[in-house]
């Protein structure tokens, strides 16, 4: 058999079966075998795993941290999302007294 192509190795690597001889032929060549394993350390590393869903939130002591670091003004308390409370009305920018447009 020949080696396996790139879209064939890329397919295996995100988890498609491809059948018995590119099973066969990925077992028994080391260079089709590495290049699997580059790609499936590819796919592994940029999908999320079920260990993300676990993540906590970073306390206020950590934003306190973040804008004291950054010479921010400390964060102001989160406030909760009112489904009832309407969005503010849209302003359009106003341009500056001193701003010029250019010429034609």
């Amino acid at each position: 058999m020949q080696h396996l192509d790139p879209e064939s190795l890329s397919l295996l690597a995100l988890g498609e079966e491809l059948g018995d001889d590119a099973a066969e032929h990925l077992r028994s060549c080391a260079g089709c075998a590495a290049e699997y394993a580059s790609l499936r350390r590819a796919v592994v590393a940029a999908k999320p795993g079920p260990d993300t869903a676990a993540l906590e939130s970073p306390g206020p002591q950590v934003w306190a941290g973040i804008h004291s670091a950054l010479g921010l003004s400390p964060p102001s308390p989160p406030t909760r999302w009112d489904p009832r409370r309407r969005p503010a009305p849209h302003q359009p920018l106003r341009r500056h007294q001193n701003s010029r447009r250019p010429g034609p």
